[in-house]
């Protein structure tokens, strides 16, 4: 008893397309939860993928973006040319190394994305390029928010009439101008990387540690204190 040909082919047929509608939604289901921004671009630069979270850092609905060419909505006019000859580069097989750029939102906003793309073939040809985005723009704006909080914090050390500095694990990372001066030193170079114990004055050692140690306990009381100790030149000063 053996069965048709023809229905043993269809039935391989159907299989097949079960199996790929079913890696078909699930990629789409993928695409669409992915924390990271997921744009497919064809041939011609029109969308053809605009996930969730795409969706959430540009402003824009799917529906508004899907079938529209992207470098005229989503890319900053300066940038249009540049980033029109990277696609076209991209489609003719060239590489697409990640890069940071900013994108345009609904708004207006401009936004720092770093991206990773890929190209999307049929066998070998290239059919469009499939981007993947990490929206940058707070943690930049925090960066350079600490960077300027730094810098200010520096100056105002740095232009301190009184002795800074700084000891990691006994010995000193950072000195202000006013420090080289009451050391007597030339040079940041002279004091730094020095134990602090080697500033300090012998008869002055023990209670100065036993002042630290307190201090690192969280008991604050032995401060202000008066501490000798030697400059470079051997001489002592009372701080």
């Amino acid at each position: 008893f053996g069965l048709p040909a023809t229905w043993i082919g269809e039935t391989e047929r159907k299989t097949a397309e079960i199996a790929l509608r079913h890696a078909k939604e699930h990629a789409e289901n993928l695409i669409s939860s992915a924390n990271a921004m997921i744009i497919g671009l064809d041939r011609d630069g029109l969308v053809t993928i605009f996930n969730h979270a795409a969706e959430q850092v540009t402003g824009y609905a799917s529906s508004e973006i899907l079938g529209q060419e992207a470098f005229g909505l989503l890319v900053p006019a300066h940038r249009r040319e540049t980033m029109r000859a990277n696609f076209r580069r991209a489609l003719g097989g060239g590489n697409t190394p990640g890069s940071e750029s900013t994108i345009l939102t609904r708004s207006g906003q401009e936004r720092l994305i770093a991206w990773q793309n890929g190209q999307i073939r049929e066998g070998e040809v290239v059919t469009g390029i499939l981007s993947f985005g990490i929206d940058l723009t707070e943690r930049r704006l925090a960066e350079e928010a600490l960077q300027a909080s730094e810098e200010q914090y520096r100056k105002l050390v740095d232009f301190s009439p009184h002795a800074i500095g700084m000891v990691v694990e006994g010995r000193l990372c950072m000195v202000n101008p006013a420090t080289l001066a009451l050391f007597r030193a030339s040079h940041p170079d002279q004091l730094i990387a020095r134990a602090i114990d080697e500033l300090v004055h012998p008869d002055q050692r023990a209670s100065a540690r036993e002042r630290i140690t307190r201090m690192l306990a969280g008991d604050y009381s032995a401060y202000p204190a008066e501490t000798r100790f030697l400059r470079l030149d051997g001489t002592a000063v009372d701080v």
